[in-house]
């Protein structure tokens, strides 16, 4: 372990080459300074791509540990750390190599290929009589299935920075190999989500819609391919994983993959991770849907997401995603009538009657109840309060702010919702409910005085100063 860390730390401080030296003149003698210079590898890789004198370095680690992996494979060992040191130096160098121009990548794409070859050990009859945390470790203590892990990440992320790579992947079997794995029923849940993600930087969206289509009552699978969905879709996600750029399909495909979302609900039931995602798909999914289907699918959606958030009210994942997919669905429903778009008042005649026979504005009720407090739940908060407002009125979200007790976590959250709410269609505050919003503005803000930066102040003066705009106006 001191000399694994000391070769990181000698990465750190002088980079691939010093690393390199290292492995060179004393690896080959000394099996525990090669472990570390492969950990090593896999920290100094993403850094060369910044770096010119680290990046035409790559082509000699990617040699070095070409050689060290067939050593280790013949030993049988673990291939976890080398898999991953190989997958990050391949990413780094396919964005600067084309297919076919240097031997050493292209059989480094085929070792990470050869991964896919064996079947995991692990599968669902395995499993029977054993609790989460024995699966958990049962799934993690199967080599084959953690060096595929790692493998699918660097096959994705090869795919996902150099579309030149993407073409070659698909024309050389990486997908059907993918969808074996997806398909043989072994994949533990924590790989199928790589296996998806791969697929999905390769293929996109109509990879994820077919293989979940095919899946329906298989939980884990699904619940893989809603994370794809997210990572595709999600435009606020600017995290590692996320697939921007990869293909979406046409329109119509949107409202497929829509239908599809809301149907895993209704089988999935009992799932809390299934409902919490399918959530936040429905919230990505329906603005992109065509107005027919999101007819016909919205109201269906409805009852699924309320019945997600009464099954599992203390369950903060599945009452965040039912409170952003009704929130979306609501403004939907107001910009289909007030656009006149084509289908419009269908659109929002089977919204609002779905939302008032679920009792949606009851069940937001019961969520700000139980969610009021804590400092995480700000976002969650505003989407109910949002939706409130658009059921109900804004004169009902005022009316809650101003029986609130001083420093609660709803009234920042409310007048945040108020205020984007009001700022997509300022015609939500009609009648007085613009001169009522300001005095309730007025009000808080002379109640929380004491911080007259918090984020409270914030949000009243942004809200005043848009009411302020609508009288104006008017």
């Amino acid at each position: 372990r001191d000399v694994e860390a000391l070769m990181w730390s000698l990465g750190v401080l002088g980079g691939l080459g010093a690393v390199l030296d290292v492995m060179v003149a004393q690896g080959m003698r000394q099996p525990a300074v090669l472990r570390g210079g492969v950990l090593a590898i896999c920290e100094c890789a993403w850094h060369a791509v910044s770096d010119k004198e680290e990046l035409a370095r790559l082509p000699i680690a990617l040699r070095m540990l070409l050689e060290v992996y067939q050593r280790e494979e013949a030993a049988g060992s673990k291939m976890r750390d080398c898999t991953k040191a190989l997958g990050s130096v391949i990413a780094c160098l396919a964005p600067h190599v084309a297919p076919g121009s240097v031997p050493d990548l292209d059989r480094g794409v085929e070792v990470l290929l050869a991964r896919f070859q064996v079947e995991p050990i692990s599968s669902p009859g395995s499993c029977v009589g054993l609790g989460k945390e024995e699966r958990e470790d049962l799934s993690k203590s199967d080599p084959t299935s953690i060096a595929a892990e790692v493998a699918a990440e660097a096959i994705g992320r090869i795919a996902l920075f150099a579309s030149e790579w993407r073409q070659a992947l698909r024309s050389c079997g990486t997908l059907e190999a993918l969808t074996r794995w997806i398909r043989c029923g072994k994949a533990p849940r924590r790989l199928q989500k790589y296996l998806f993600w791969a697929a999905g930087a390769i293929a996109g969206l109509p990879f994820v819609t077919a293989e979940m289509q095919l899946h329906m009552n298989t939980p884990g699978v699904i619940d893989a391919g809603l994370c794809t969905i997210i990572d595709i879709l999600d435009d606020d996600i600017d995290g590692e994983y996320s697939l921007v750029g990869v293909e979406r399909g046409a329109d119509a495909d949107m409202s497929l993959l829509l239908m599809i979302v809301v149907d895993t609900m209704r089988a999935n039931t009992g799932a809390a991770e299934v409902q919490a995602r399918s959530g936040h798909c429905v919230s990505l999914l329906a603005p992109l849907a065509s107005q027919h289907v999101l007819q016909e699918a919205a109201p269906v959606a409805i009852v699924a997401l309320i019945s997600a958030a009464r099954r599992f009210p203390r369950r903060g994942d599945v009452v965040r995603g039912t409170c952003c997919a009704l929130r979306t669905l609501c403004s939907l429903a107001r910009c289909s009538s007030t656009a006149g778009l084509e289908h419009g008042s269908a659109v929002r005649e089977s919204i609002v009657t779905a939302l008032q026979n679920e009792g949606a504005a009851e069940c937001m009720d019961e969520i700000i109840g139980s969610f009021s407090t804590g400092l995480t739940n700000a976002d969650l908060l505003e989407d109910a309060t949002a939706v409130i407002a658009l059921v109900q009125g804004v004169e009902v979200v005022l009316g809650k702010l101003e029986e609130e007790p001083k420093s609660s976590a709803l009234r920042a959250a409310g007048l945040k919702a108020l205020f984007e709410v009001g700022r997509a269609d300022i015609g939500i505050f009609v009648g007085g409910a613009a001169a009522t919003a300001a005095r309730t503005c007025a009000k808080v803000q002379a109640e929380e005085s004491d911080d007259p930066t918090s984020r409270l102040h914030e949000m009243a003066a942004l809200l005043s100063g848009l009411l302020a705009g609508c009288v104006d106006s008017r």
